[in-house]
């Protein structure tokens, strides 16, 4: 994914190889560690909700650059980011105020 994504300079292809080291290889190297990392970052409602818009954005553009422009595919990633960002956030909240 990183050759391909140095080679051809696309941002569907950076975007995946991204989405690859930084979601996918930090529990392949250590899976105990990377746990203990998301539990510590699923306390806090902000940057779990930064992260998992980005996450969302990112894989949704990348998924539908497939089928549709990149335009068109843009705005439908960030507004499906946007809804199940908030609905994640709003159900979050309500987790954590039901922990307390």
């Amino acid at each position: 994914m990183i050759v391909q994504a140095v080679g051809s300079r696309r941002l569907e292809d950076i975007l995946t190889a991204i989405f690859f080291v930084v979601v996918l290889l930090p529990p392949a190297i250590a899976p105990t560690a990377y746990r203990s990392r998301l539990a510590a970052l699923d306390k806090h409602l902000v940057p779990s909700t930064i992260l998992m818009f980005i996450v969302l954005l990112c894989s949704l553009f990348v998924l539908l650059t497939e089928f549709l422009s990149r335009s068109v595919s843009l705005y439908v990633a960030v507004t499906a980011a946007l809804v199940l960002t908030a609905v994640g956030a709003v159900l979050h909240s309500k987790r954590l105020r039901s922990a307390e």
